[in-house]
């Protein structure tokens, strides 16, 4: 099951990446993830069953460190793994919205003014 859910994580993850999606499409993937955590699911250390996890995370400007149970694992590990694309996701939004207005600020800007190669040219047309 575990690599399973780490398969399809990598492909969303992959096909979030390299999509070339409009806002709404990235709003709505967002929009679709119901759960996530902040933070770092980590094994703490062996013990005689398996092995014992924490979920770090940062509250107020404060480390917390948070015991998971063993029947809790994968539940905080899906969680954190939401959060990491929900992450990715809002960077790609990011990336479309700021390339739109990019676009659209520079088709706006060659309609005002014409870009000029070489003013230098012109000046010296103009004393002659």
């Amino acid at each position: 099951m575990d690599i399973f859910l780490g398969l399809v994580y990598v492909f969303l993850y992959i096909f979030s990446v390299n999509s070339k999606n409009t806002p709404r499409d990235i709003i709505q993937e967002i929009t679709a993830i119901t759960h996530m955590e902040r933070g770092k699911l980590s094994v703490i250390r062996q013990g005689p069953h398996g092995p014992y996890y924490n979920l770090q995370r940062r509250e107020n400007g404060r480390n917390v460190s948070e015991y998971i149970p063993a029947g809790q694992v994968e539940e905080a590990r899906a969680n954190t793994e939401a959060f990491a694309h929900f992450e990715t996701l809002v960077e790609n939004l990011v990336e479309v919205i700021s390339a739109q207005s990019r676009e659209e600020r520079k088709a706006g800007d060659k309609k005002r003014h014409p870009p000029q190669i070489f003013p230098s040219l012109k000046r010296l047309k103009t004393k002659t």
